[in-house]
């Protein structure tokens, strides 16, 4: 599923590995909330563009604020994702559980796209195929 694209000023032929990045108008201004109740427009602040594009899509709810709830979210969801990837339960997500992990959940998204009454049961633990 491609992410939205990021305005940005940044020269995308300075880094030929980096998607090109269209600017878009219908991006609203992305700002982070601070302890204190400050607000910073990510825009303005000297970041690099991915990570720039790492808090817009840390703003779950596109509130256009990043707040402390987001990042835990996010945290959450991070952690969710590797103990669900790492299969062999070494504490470590490898290549392998990376690429198998990301091939179930294009599969799943195919099928769902589809609105399809088969699901496919591998990645479930074995008590429950």
């Amino acid at each position: 599923m491609p992410m939205p694209p990021v305005p940005d000023g940044d020269n995308p032929a300075q880094s030929p590995e980096a998607p090109v990045v269209a600017a878009s108008t219908s991006l609203k201004p992305l700002h982070i909330r601070c302890e204190d109740g400050s607000v910073l427009e990510v825009e303005k602040m000297d970041l690099p563009r991915q990570l720039k594009h790492v808090l817009r899509e840390m703003d779950l709810d596109n509130s256009g604020v990043v707040d402390e709830k987001n990042f835990e979210d996010s945290l959450k969801i991070l952690r969710h994702l590797r103990h669900g990837l790492d299969t062999d339960g070494s504490g470590h997500v490898t290549h392998q559980e990376m690429e198998d992990g990301v091939s179930l959940l294009t599969l799943l998204m195919e099928e769902k796209a589809k609105n399809s009454n088969e699901m496919p049961y591998k990645h479930l633990p074995e008590q429950i195929q």
